[in-house]
């Protein structure tokens, strides 16, 4: 059997969701030049050097040189003597990337969202997938009596106002369970346990961040379970160094490291990558692929998205 591409995009019939985990990694690779002002997307590794915290920590005698960012943000939260320095800290760190802004052309998230559909996650917008936010965001709101999370400023269902989100979380108190981000998490494992497919971008599963991966892991479940889902890897490390952090979740053979976006199945397949690999993995089928264009024009690239949301429109009347 040969599919072609109007074929796949006839074809809207997958109910599992794609979840899509974004890491930094994903933020630089969408910013290399950075964003609208030239700001840089900072990675851990960079932190210190991109986000302007240098000279308060260094006003503050705090050595950070031989010392990743997490560390010396932890250090710094378990030494009361230091709580007005956190403060100071997390203030800079918050305005900084409050100021950030997107550029007038498209990036490889305009193309990631629009390639999605509302059945997907991503976990960092026809129809766009949701949005969640596991370490908070500086649009982010979050009722703390409630667990209910939404836009900044709103008011949440319970008629409580959304107060900002938490940014950073020391290495050695992550606690999420404990915070407003609970029930972002729990929904977050929700769509994880019912992931057909899952995209990890540039987020390298850094040990520091075992409560997060021990979430992950427990939706999951046993690897040996997941005999048929598939996860994709969009990074630069090598295959053995990600196998590595991710042992937990792959299944033998079932996983794919891709260098590059364009070269993702969410790229050669946008909209329905889970249909496209039901018919190649499942049904053995020949498939074309249908990449998106090499554009940096918004315009162009959601008018090429016609066809496929036209298809979805079709299939729900």
């Amino acid at each position: 059997m040969e599919l072609t591409v109007s074929d796949e995009i006839a074809n809207v019939r997958a109910i599992e969701p794609h979840v899509v985990l974004l890491g930094a990694g994903a933020s630089r690779a969408a910013f290399p030049n950075g964003e609208a002002s030239g700001r840089r997307l900072p990675l851990m590794a960079d932190f210190i050097e991109i986000v302007p915290v240098q000279a308060l920590l260094d006003k503050c005698g705090v050595e950070w040189r031989q010392r990743g960012f997490e560390e010396v943000y932890s250090s710094l939260v378990e030494d009361p003597s230091q709580a007005a320095v956190v403060r100071e800290l997390e203030s800079a760190i918050y305005t900084y990337f409050d100021a950030l802004a997107l550029p007038n052309e498209a990036t490889i998230y305009d193309a990631l969202v629009l390639s999605l559909r509302s059945k997907d996650v991503i976990a960092k917008l026809g129809s766009l997938p949701q949005l969640l936010f596991l370490h908070g965001n500086v649009l982010a709101g979050y009722c703390v009596n409630h667990r209910v999370a939404g836009l900044k400023g709103n008011r949440a269902s319970c008629g409580c106002a959304l107060v900002p989100s938490q940014l950073l979380y020391p290495i050695t108190k992550k606690n999420y369970q404990d915070s407003p981000l609970d029930s972002v998490w729990k929904e977050f494992q929700g769509h994880l346990k019912t992931a057909l497919f899952v995209t990890i971008f540039g987020y390298s599963a850094p040990s520091a961040d075992k409560e997060a991966l021990d979430l992950m892991a427990e939706a999951w479940g046993e690897w040996k379970s997941r005999q048929f889902e598939q996860i994709e890897f969009i990074d630069r490390k090598s295959e053995a160094d990600l196998l590595k952090s991710w042992s937990a979740f792959v299944w033998l053979g079932h996983h794919d490291v891709r260098g590059f976006f364009r070269d993702s199945w969410i790229a050669k397949h946008p909209r329905r990558s889970i249909e496209a690999f039901k018919s190649q993995e499942r049904d053995a089928a020949f498939i074309e692929d249908n990449p998106l264009p090499d554009t940096t024009d918004l315009d162009a690239l959601q008018s090429w998205f016609s066809p496929l949301i036209a298809a979805e429109r079709n299939a729900a009347v």
